[in-house]
């Protein structure tokens, strides 16, 4: 049985920290958040044709994992954060995202809470509006019918309350 955990939300959520811890615990395969690699080397361009270029590649890195048939796969992001990225800039939803997100390519989200203090960096935008973006998660991962737990608890509890969640997944 193949699991693919989706880590979503707003940003400065602890999405790339909680990731690698729960790829280290589970010994998981781990699809990086491509943007933030992209965006570091090549500015903070964030264009439509950028966004939408970064999206296929997270798609690419997503299948690339499938392909390495690993039993668990955590991913970093997801086009959840895409999709609330580009409503947010007022720009149009491709096909291609709206597709993926419909065919349930992910077994369950874990959304983080912008519960913990911001960390401000050059490719952070959104400090003030947090709980306004984590609303738009809450509700698109409703609207999708994705299966997906929040994630509330803080330090060392929050990854424990992860790693509840996904052995409950791990069970069935």
């Amino acid at each position: 049985m193949l699991v693919k955990i989706a880590i979503t939300g707003p940003e400065s959520t602890g999405k790339t920290t909680l990731s690698e811890a729960l790829c280290k615990h589970y010994a998981a395969f781990l699809v990086p958040e491509f943007a933030r690699n992209f965006l570091t080397l090549n500015g903070n361009k964030q264009d439509y044709e950028t966004i939408l270029f970064m999206a296929h590649q997270q798609v690419m890195l997503e299948n690339d994992a499938l392909k390495a048939k690993h039993p668990l796969i955590i991913c970093d992001t997801d086009l959840f954060n895409y999709k609330v990225w580009l409503e947010y800039l007022q720009l149009p939803v491709p096909n291609f995202i709206e597709e993926h997100l419909e065919n349930q390519s992910y077994t369950h989200s874990l959304l983080l809470l912008p519960n913990i203090p911001w960390e401000a960096d050059i490719l952070r935008n959104n400090s003030h509006n947090r709980w306004e973006l984590f609303n738009e998660f809450d509700k698109l991962l409703q609207d999708y019918n994705q299966p997906f737990s929040k994630i509330d608890k803080l330090e060392k509890d929050r990854m424990a309350q992860a790693i509840q969640e996904i052995d409950k997944i791990l069970r069935f």
